[in-house]
């Protein structure tokens, strides 16, 4: 007899020890060969009637469903019995990362991080994979097609500049086991960027209009940034110093005349992907007026002896975005009154003519808060023997 004939037995990496026995009873001094699968293993009926045999090691059959035969010979006779059936895994699935780690050439970068942390991989179909990183394991079960995927909120995985160990463990059908460790890598930190004051306070006047203007700040060393002015043909690449320096000089004149604003964007990206943009407002005033009223100084432009020994009224036209006007006449300078109408005024006090008659120039300066200025002259008689 066989014993155990109709039952299964299964063996796998997790029997201990990874063997299996066939056993049965026959005729004293009968020898019994025992097959199961690709082995063979032969041994004789004891004196009490009993046998016994076991496969393990070299002698365990491959892996597969198999029923044990038991072929007994003695006295010129042969009889063949079936035995247990068996089913033998000894090979654990295998496991394998596609997707999300250091191995496979990825960062996780803020953009990837918001949507998740997902990895995915391959397996035994069927099989159960488990992923930990840190203190939480997602499960997953390995789809027909052989792969599976996890994914990890960004509250079960803090973001930052740093690395995680990941561990991996798949599980087959039969309980064989499949482990491996992978390493998360998390880059979620956008690169420092910095965007200078363009001329110290963003703001271009005549004089600055008409010189270079250099816009710069700092980033991440030996990168790039790159600069897009409203209004100017680029973007430009702009590289970065070994100090973590960048500037992008422009041409004299390049802004128009006027008085208006250009939006300056920088943006510069890491390793990773993740990008950084500043932007700026760039205020441009090269505008500045100011003249004289459309009537003589004096009713003719001449001041006469009875006109020197009294006031003498002035008057104009300005910007309204005029902060200062003054008035310059034989060297004296002498500040106007700037109107709310767009209009400036100023009277010269009795004896501003001096004692002496002469051709003299009259100038007129206004100012503005973005420093831009502007002059208007007039020629002025004074004849004080009339």
């Amino acid at each position: 007899t066989v014993n155990g004939a109709g039952a299964t037995n299964t063996i796998t990496t997790t029997t201990t020890p990874p063997s299996l026995a066939v056993t049965g009873t026959g005729v004293p001094g009968d020898t019994v060969a025992v097959t199961v699968g690709n082995q063979t293993q032969t041994t004789t009926v004891g004196a009490d009637g009993n046998w016994s045999t076991s496969f393990s090691g070299t002698t365990l059959p491959a892996d597969g469903t198999h029923t044990a035969s038991a072929v007994f010979s003695g006295n010129g006779s042969m009889q063949t019995i079936p035995g247990p059936g068996f089913v033998i895994d000894m090979t654990p699935p295998p496991l394998g990362v596609s997707d999300g780690v250091q191995s496979t050439g990825d960062v996780e970068n803020l953009a990837e991080y918001a949507d998740g942390i997902t990895l995915t991989g391959t397996s035994e179909p069927g099989a159960r994979v488990a992923v930990t990183i840190g203190t939480v394991t997602h499960p997953a079960t390995v789809a027909a097609d052989g792969t599976w995927t996890v994914t990890f909120t960004p509250a079960q995985v803090a973001g930052g500049e740093r690395t995680e160990t990941v561990t991996l463990r798949a599980t087959d059908a039969l309980g064989n086991v499949t482990t491996r460790t992978e390493t998360l890598v998390l880059d979620t930190v956008p690169p420092p960027l910095g965007l200078n004051q363009v001329t110290g306070d963003n703001l271009i006047n005549r004089s600055e209009s008409q010189s270079s203007i250099v816009i710069g700040g700092t980033a991440t060393a030996n990168t790039t940034v790159t600069l897009t002015i409203e209004g100017m043909p680029g973007p430009t690449t702009v590289n970065v110093d070994s100090n973590g320096n960048w500037s992008h000089g422009l041409s004299r004149g390049v802004f128009a005349e006027g008085t208006y604003t250009r939006q300056i964007t920088a943006t510069t990206q890491d390793a990773a992907g993740n990008p950084t943009t500043v932007t700026r407002t760039l205020n441009i005033d090269t505008q500045m007026a100011v003249d004289f009223g459309a009537g003589a100084i004096a009713g003719d432009n001449v001041v006469n002896l009875a006109e020197s020994n009294g006031s003498i009224a002035l008057s104009g036209t300005v910007a309204r975005d005029a902060t200062r006007v003054e008035v310059q006449w034989l060297g004296q300078p002498i500040p106007a009154t700037i109107n709310t109408d767009g209009t400036w005024s100023l009277t010269l006090p009795a004896g501003a003519a001096g004692s002496i008659s002469r051709d003299s120039t009259i100038t007129v300066t206004a100012w503005d808060a973005a420093g831009n200025s502007q002059q208007a002259t007039r020629h002025l008689r004074i004849d004080l023997e009339t």
